[in-house]
């Protein structure tokens, strides 16, 4: 009996150790959810500020083209444009292509960058649906562990009980053997051979009735460790 509860206890023991690593895993990936969660509004905020950054660059240069188109027109309708405001046009027109150049590499490398950010953001929208999916199932594997532990618990306690009667009755087997003892040695002067008869008998019936009532106790089922 004393195996029977060691082994019940070591299994107990188990289960809640399992259920223990079950609520851990779930904690952490909760908090791996709100840090990709914060990491992607990041992200989509700095992409946002470029953007904004991208156009009002875009609404300048445009403006400078339009001023130069104009000086241009205001230069080209003057005969007497000298030569020192050529090659001042020149050089701002020079400036111009430049600085569009720049602008244009500039564009590219954020267009690459918003790519990226839409690639990651839908693996991470991807790794996010899986761990909620995850998270889900875990909380159903937990409810089954709890369902589980709940049922063992009440097995112990039925084997307890049953455990408990079978010492009761083994302790009333042990003091009829007592008396019948008791009474062979009394009746020992005048018939042995009955007394013997009798004691033989009384400790068939004995070993009889304990293991019918043996038969009867509950085993309770046996709880595997659910690993994932």
């Amino acid at each position: 009996m004393d195996d029977v509860e060691r082994e019940l206890q070591a299994c107990l023991l188990a289960v809640e150790k399992d259920i223990a690593k079950e609520k851990l895993r779930k904690t952490d990936n909760i908090n791996t959810l709100n840090q990709m969660a914060a990491h992607i509004t990041e992200l989509t905020d700095e992409v946002e500020k470029m953007r904004l950054q991208l156009e009002l660059a875009a609404g300048r240069v445009q403006m400078w083209v339009e001023y130069l188109k104009q000086e241009k027109d205001k230069i080209s309708s003057q005969a007497n444009c000298n030569h020192k405001s050529s090659i001042l046009f020149a050089q701002v027109c020079e400036d111009l292509e430049r600085n569009m150049q720049q602008l244009t590499e500039r564009k590219q490398k954020l267009q690459e960058k918003l790519n990226e950010i839409t690639f990651r953001r839908t693996r991470e929208n991807d790794e996010l649906n899986n761990l909620r999916k995850e998270i889900y199932e875990l909380k159903k594997e937990l409810e089954m562990l709890d369902a589980r532990n709940e049922q063992t618990m009440k097995g112990c306690g039925k084997l307890r009980k049953t455990v408990q009667a079978k010492q009761d009755l083994l302790l009333n087997q042990q003091r009829s053997l007592t008396e019948l003892k008791t009474e062979c040695a009394i009746l020992n002067e005048t018939g042995y051979t009955s007394c013997d008869d009798t004691r033989t008998a009384s400790r068939s019936g004995s070993q009889h009735s304990f293991s019918l009532d043996s038969s009867l106790i509950p085993v309770p089922a046996s709880t595997p460790n659910h690993r994932r």
